[in-house]
C-alpha cells in the first residue's frame, strides 16, 4: 500500500530526515555525513517535501525549495525541484509516476512557476509529467546547476490534458 504526504521542513521528524537522507545516499554516494551537511544547510524552513511511502517505508523523495528570482526588477517567488529520488529497490516499478503526479498536483496548489535542472537522460521523463524545456539563456536559470538542463513545469498543458480526458 502506497501514501504520499507533503510536509514542510519544520513538519520532519528527525527520524524521517534520516529515511530522506539515506535514500538520497542510494543515488548520490556522498556517505550520510555529507548529505546532512547539505540537508542542513540547503534546506529552509518554508521548502517543502513530498513523500512517497511503501506500507511504513520511505521509498520515494522530492524537495520542491521555494526560491525567489528577479524579472525585470521584480521579485517573483517559485518551486525549484531540488531533489526527487526512489529507493534501488522500488526502481523500474512506475513508482517515480506516483511522486511525479504528487509533486505536479502540489505544485498546482502553490500555484507558483516551478523549475528543474536535470541530465539530458531524464528530459524524456519530464516531459511525460508536463515539463518542457527552458531557453538555457534565460537568466534566471543560470544559476540553477549552470551544467544541467532546466525544465519548467507547464500547468497549461497539464490543465489541457485533464480537460480531454473527462
Amino acid at each position: 500500500m502506497y501514501s504520499l504526504k507533503s510536509l514542510k521542513t519544520d513538519q520532519l521528524t528527525k527520524k524521517i530526515v534520516y529515511k530522506i537522507l539515506s535514500i538520497k545516499d542510494q543515488t548520490w554516494k556522498y556517505g550520510l555525513i555529507s548529505q546532512k551537511k547539505y540537508f542542513n544547510s540547503t534546506v529552509k524552513k518554508k521548502d517543502v517535501h513530498n513523500l512517497l511511502f511503501f506500507k511504513s517505508n520511505l521509498i520515494g523523495y522530492t524537495l520542491l525549495s521555494k526560491k525567489n528570482i528577479i524579472i525585470n526588477n521584480k521579485k517573483i517567488p517559485i518551486l525549484y525541484l531540488d531533489s526527487m529520488v526512489i529507493s534501488v529497490k522500488f526502481r523500474g516499478k512506475k513508482i517515480a509516476n506516483l511522486l511525479m503526479n504528487f509533486n505536479n498536483k502540489i505544485i498546482l496548489d502553490y500555484d507558483y512557476f516551478c523549475i528543474l535542472s536535470c541530465d539530458k537522460k531524464m528530459v524524456s521523463f519530464y516531459k511525460k509529467f508536463f515539463w518542457s524545456k527552458i531557453n538555457k539563456n534565460k537568466k534566471f536559470v543560470k544559476s540553477f546547476r549552470p551544467n544541467l538542463i532546466k525544465m519548467c513545469f507547464n500547468k497549461e498543458k497539464l490543465i489541457s490534458y485533464e480537460k480531454k480526458k473527462k
